[in-house]
């Protein structure tokens, strides 16, 4: 095992805030215990015990992520707590999926889906000869900022989607890096689509990995690329989940807001919101309002336009002789909750109950 995969081994076995705080926990609670000082090495003893509880505990963080196929990435991407993992593992897979070309090599970790988003998890190292740059800015003397990052010049992630025939159908992809060494990078590729995700065969494409350099002023942007590794890695699997969403269908019409729309369909998962909302073409205006998940405990989850989270997506569709527009406003969740948690979902001063 060479310095970077044990690098990799270790970053892996890092424990999460949560787990960091019970170890903590843990070893003060021994350390309070009465120790009676019989002898010199006592204290030495009690020490080394707590050591040995801190290792163990470790060592079952990262066996609790193996014993459930979970890779601990992407638990902490989702704020999954340790006894969570139950709710969502129908809903995740390990695919066999890997590719080198030119040295670099991209291996398919792990999937997660609901009905309405799915998330990739992909590592990718490449040869000593290539250094992967974090993202950085850089304030240069004529005031000019300039980024710079290694990137991918292009990504798509293709996922079965149930009838989409005869609409105009879109689908919004993301790429977030989640950790990066020298030659070494975990990520997460995600797409939602405007239709419902359904068992089929998923393909994740990468092409020419880049040097990404921006130039931006006040004025002005100007990007630069330089192809580090030229070429395509093509992945596909067959992917098959459970959808954990809870789904209604309310068909409840508002008036209000000078808006006229109905809302449709509203679906929670462990993992997210989605309230589809069908509406004339002058209803735009809906994005402005916010979303709030009512939870039976009095507390609140609250989303708009502006959340880091959200992907907001409108398509066009026939319904007899008229075109209905649909809006859809999805959510991703900072940590996991319970669907049958949740009470109500207002949109403005529409209120839809879930119970």
């Amino acid at each position: 095992m060479n310095k970077e995969e044990l690098n990799r081994y270790f970053e892996q076995m890092t424990p999460g805030t949560v787990q960091k705080e019970r170890m903590l926990q843990g070893i003060t609670s021994c350390n309070k215990k009465e120790v009676t000082p019989l002898k010199r090495m006592t204290r030495r003893v009690t020490i080394q015990a707590a050591v040995i509880i801190l290792l163990v505990m470790i060592t079952a963080t990262s066996a609790l992520a193996v014993t459930f196929n979970w890779h601990v990435k992407l638990m902490e991407y989702f704020g999954i707590q340790p006894g969570q993992e139950a709710m969502l593992e129908e809903a995740q897979t390990a695919p066999d999926a890997t590719l080198t070309h030119e040295g670099v090599t991209v291996t398919v970790k792990q999937t997660l889906a609901d009905s309405k988003g799915l998330y990739v998890l992909y590592e990718m190292s490449v040869p000593k000869s290539i250094t992967l740059k974090e993202a950085s800015e850089t304030a240069l003397s004529d005031g000019t900022t300039l980024e710079e990052r290694t990137d991918w010049g292009f990504y798509s992630l293709n996922a079965p989607i149930e009838n989409l025939e005869g609409d105009t159908a879109m689908t919004i992809t993301g790429h977030e890096i989640l950790a990066q060494s020298q030659h070494h990078r975990t990520g997460i590729v995600s797409v939602t689509p405007t239709g419902k995700l359904v068992d089929g065969t998923i393909e994740l494409v990468f092409k020419d990995l880049s040097a990404e350099r921006v130039y931006r002023t006040a004025e002005d942007l100007k990007d630069e690329s330089t192809v580090l590794v030229k070429g395509e890695w093509k992945l596909a699997w067959d992917f098959t989940y459970k959808d954990s969403s809870k789904i209604i269908a309310p068909n409840q019409n508002v008036e209000g807001n000078d808006v006229s729309y109905r809302v449709s369909e509203v679906s929670i998962s462990p993992i997210s919101s989605c309230v589809t909302v069908k509406a004339a073409a002058n209803a735009g205006n809906l994005f402005r309002f916010p979303v709030h998940l009512n939870l039976k405990d009095g507390s609140r989850i609250t989303y708009d336009r502006n959340s880091k989270n959200k992907r907001y997506t409108c398509v066009s569709k026939k319904e007899g002789n008229e075109t209905v527009y649909e809006y859809q406003m999805y959510n991703r969740f900072d940590r996991l909750i319970d669907p049958e948690a949740v009470k109500s979902i207002s949109i403005g001063d529409t209120t839809v109950l879930i119970e």
